[in-house]
């Protein structure tokens, strides 16, 4: 026991090993760093595993997270999600979007085109507009093209380089829209989904979120590299008239928008 006490204080007093932060590009070469004075310092590599940032969508609807599912730790476990469910559809797995500085979007081109699915009653109510128009209720297999990549309360607008998409959601929380129509002081337009789900009352204020892009040289929708709020646009007077109408009051204000479109897309200037 004599000798085992005596090993174990030695151990002990042994000085703590120093740190050399990764940032530091030139650490200085002393005492206070390789705690040695002369003779040989050893150092170790000393790593991190990389946390991803994760976001689920269903169609282009971004998924509340659940749990620990919101993040992923590199060579961990990735916890998914609950499977969403599609009425006529069967869920067939995940699959990984590519990322896009949505910051970088033009805003200053109006929109040309535009669809939107709301529910009317249990049906779907789909809507298509040209140029900066009113929209005009449509047959949702009119255009069979375009409405396969919506779901309810989806919408999609074309910009000149890119074609957005987004979801719309009908909440208790109120929102300005003021007569300048979405000026620089975003906190009277913008909002968190939390803040959205959390409010009490009935859900008649129309918010809209950009969830996604494709340019035009590309084939593929892109998620925002970065989260983005919610813009509000309307009041109805009824939860019906909110759920029928707002996705496609989305697009009418996106097309014709450059101020909510830069809130939306997380332009601050």
């Amino acid at each position: 026991m004599k000798h085992l006490f005596i090993i174990l204080s030695t151990i002990m007093v042994l000085p703590a090993l120093a740190n050399i932060d990764a940032e530091n590009d030139s650490p200085t070469c002393d005492e206070s760093v390789l705690n040695a004075s002369n003779g040989t310092a050893n150092l170790e590599i000393n790593w991190e595993p990389n946390v991803i940032p994760l976001r689920w969508y269903s169609g282009n609807t971004l998924l509340e997270p659940e749990n620990n599912d919101d993040t992923c730790t590199y060579d961990g476990v990735l916890n998914r999600p609950t499977n969403p469910t599609r009425e006529g559809y069967n869920f067939a797995g995940w699959r990984v979007r590519p990322t896009y500085d949505f910051k970088t979007i033009n805003t200053t081109a109006s929109g040309y085109e535009s669809w939107a699915i709301g529910v009317m009653e249990t049906s779907d109510y789909c809507t298509y507009a040209i140029g900066t128009g009113s929209s005009t209720e449509v047959s949702c297999t009119a255009y069979p093209e375009f409405y396969k990549e919506l779901q309810r309360y989806e919408w999609k607008v074309r910009l000149y380089g890119g074609d957005i998409y987004g979801s719309s959601y009908c909440s208790a929380k109120s929102g300005n829209a003021n007569d300048s129509r979405w000026d620089n002081d975003s906190s009277n337009w913008m909002a968190t989904y939390s803040e959205l789900e959390s409010a009490p009352g009935d859900k008649t204020y129309c918010w809209c979120q950009a969830t996604g892009y494709k340019p035009d040289n590309s084939n593929t929708i892109h998620g925002p590299d970065s989260s983005t709020d919610w813009g509000f646009v309307a009041i109805y007077s009824s939860v019906d008239r909110c759920a029928k109408s707002c996705s496609g009051w989305c697009v009418f204000v996106i097309t014709r928008s450059g101020n909510l479109r830069k809130g939306m897309f997380g332009i601050t200037q």
